[in-house]
């Protein structure tokens, strides 16, 4: 009987070795066999998914800050970095799971931005307080302490570590994305086509039925199996042309496993 794992962006774990590929028939049948999302499992994935948002200013070639004068007022210009990430409950404490290549982690990160799934603001912070949330990071995954406002009122559903050793190649998956048409986040069904190292850490290569590929700002989500938080997305991939430079997106998405 098929399962279905659900997905939402980047991330890491150490727990499979060795490589296992499905041929492309199996991943046909797979994906024509479970393609329908659970409604209720998207629901529950979304209700603990937090959008991010980092802002830094800009700065010119003097390492000034850029700012806009319209005639009738100053605005100070922003670069941003935005990834996906869920919130969970580790032993009994709230943390926030996301990827690890953030460009603006540094002293001039001016303020954060959490966002729920539709796109409502639920607190803002300084760039101080965002760093001080850091609690571990390891090139893949980053751990944040989840901020208080985030645990207030209910605003965000939170997501059990789950099983991950369960979650093995040959699972049809459903990738929580980001829309490239409206930008909102969406839900696709995705299926394992190979589980092996990368960069040494276990990971899968998923494609999807209809050629779909997870934009810039996926990365961060997790992947939901049987209930609970397995692993994240981490990156699409690319073929390079090395004779002439060029390059092309692949229907295909590389995702990592988190360890129980």
């Amino acid at each position: 009987m098929a399962r279905t794992v659900i997905l939402i962006g980047i991330g890491i774990a150490i727990v499979l070795t060795g490589t296992m590929v499905l041929p492309g028939l199996a991943i046909d049948a797979a994906l024509a066999s479970n393609s329908e999302v659970d409604p209720a499992a998207a629901q529950k994935a979304l209700a603990a998914t937090v959008q991010i948002l980092l802002m830094a200013p800009v700065l010119d070639e003097q390492g000034q800050l850029v700012i806009l004068d319209n005639g009738s007022e100053r605005q100070m210009q922003y670069q941003s970095g935005e990834g996906l990430g869920t919130l969970v409950r580790m032993n009994n404490e709230f943390v926030i799971v996301t990827h690890d290549h953030w460009t603006l982690l540094n002293s001039q990160l001016a303020k954060a931005r959490f966002y729920n799934a539709n796109n409502e603001l639920l607190v803002e912070i300084s760039g101080v307080e965002f760093l001080g949330l850091i609690r571990s990071r390891d090139g893949g995954t980053m751990i944040l302490t989840a901020p208080t406002e985030l645990l207030a009122n209910g605003v965000l559903a939170t997501a059990e570590i789950g099983d991950s050793q369960a979650a093995g190649w040959g699972e049809t998956v459903a990738v929580v994305y980001r829309n490239p048409d409206t930008w909102a986040l969406d839900v696709k069904v995705m299926a394992v086509r190979e589980t092996a190292e990368y960069q040494g850490r276990a990971s899968y290569v998923l494609q999807s039925a209809e050629g779909t590929i997870v934009v810039p700002g996926n990365s961060g989500g997790g992947i939901w199996f049987e209930g609970g938080l397995v692993g994240n997305m981490w990156t699409t991939m690319v073929s390079n042309n090395l004779e002439d430079g060029s390059s092309e997106a692949l229907s295909m998405s590389r995702g990592a496993m988190l360890a129980g």
